[in-house]
Parts: structure tokens; C-alpha cells; sequence
């Protein structure tokens, strides 16, 4: 949570997107839309002063460059859950959605909440990789149980010759993500 003697007074909220991001900041009432790359976020983190607190949503990691950058530069970032964030804006009866908009409601979300967000702290790079690899695996086993139950259902010889070697494949892309993962725990 933010200490209440250093509140920041200024609110950054940023709608990520996989090529861009929109920004709007409350100093100013500026809004301006960046490159999602982190050069461009580089240069962005090193404009924000102490005072600053930046709002994004998480959005399956497109939002990993932004985090970075703002870390690196020693700037409080707050990585907001979205479906808060969209009861939050539905709260105010807004219909419009565009990313200006998801932006300039980031940012209120900040100042309204400020007290009650926690700061995004970077994670530990190893235990990073090794959540990456095991919700991979668990995402292939998922599918390699459903191109089981395919094969296993009435008339399913007719595509046998297709499904098998999906789940051959499965099977060991499986086995490597196993070695990998035993590698990163061991």
C-alpha cells in the first residue's frame, strides 16, 4: 500500500495495447499515445517526477515493457486488476470505450484509490520463467486431453490419422517443457 505521508499527487493512467499505448496524465490533463516498445517507454519513465503514480491494467503481459521501464527509472507503478477497473468506470454510468478513455479512467482510478493500490515490485526473473513454463504445459495438456477425447468418441476413425500425431507432437513438446522445468527447479 502507499504510505499516506507520500501520497503522490500526480496519476499516470496508461491502457496498454500490444503495439501502443495510451496515455493520459492528470499534470496537465495531457494525453498522448507512445509505442509499445521500450525505448520509447525508457524515455517516458524518465520524465515522471517522485510525486507520480502510474495505473495500468494487466493485459497478459504486454504491459511487462511499461512495468520495466517505470521500475527502472525508480517511478511508482501499480499494475491494476481489470475487472476493478471496469466496474470502477461502469460506476460512472461511461458507455464510451476507446483507449483515450481507458487511459483518463486509469488515471482517476489512481487518484481515487491511491491509498489502497499496492506498488508492482519486478519479480524474480527464475520464478518468472519457470510460472511461464508450467501454465505453457498446462495449457498443452489441456489441449492434448481434448484431442484424446476426440479420438476416443464414436466415429473418430475417420480422423485417427490427423489427430494422433497432433498428440504425438503434444506428448513431446510435454516431455521438454518437464526437462526444462526440472532444470529451472533443480
Amino acid at each position: 500500500m502507499t504510505d499516506k505521508t507520500t501520497m503522490p499527487t500526480r496519476f499516470v493512467g496508461c491502457d496498454v495495447g500490444k503495439t501502443e499505448i495510451h496515455i493520459f496524465d492528470t499534470c496537465g490533463a495531457q494525453s498522448v499515445c507512445l509505442p509499445n516498445e521500450p525505448a520509447a517507454l525508457a524515455g517516458f519513465a524518465a520524465g515522471l517526477d517522485e510525486n507520480c503514480l502510474v495505473i495500468c491494467e494487466a493485459t497478459g503481459g504486454y504491459e511487462a515493457a511499461l512495468l520495466d521501464a517505470v521500475t527502472q527509472a525508480g517511478r511508482a507503478i501499480h499494475r491494476a486488476d481489470a475487472r476493478k477497473v471496469k466496474a470502477f468506470i461502469r460506476s460512472f454510468g461511461t458507455l464510451a470505450k476507446t483507449d483515450a478513455l481507458d487511459a483518463r479512467a486509469l488515471a482517476r482510478y489512481g487518484e481515487e484509490r491511491a491509498d489502497q493500490l499496492a506498488h508492482w515490485v519486478p519479480g524474480d526473473h527464475q520464478r518468472d520463467q519457470l510460472h511461464l513454463l508450467v501454465s505453457t504445459r498446462r495449457g498443452l495438456v489441456q489441449q492434448r486431453v481434448a484431442f484424446s477425447n476426440r479420438l476416443a468418441a464414436p466415429r473418430a476413425a475417420a480422423v485417427a490419422r490427423y489427430l494422433q500425431p497432433v498428440i504425438q507432437a503434444l506428448d513431446r513438446e510435454i516431455a521438454a517443457l518437464d526437462t526444462d522445468i526440472k532444470t529451472l527447479v533443480v
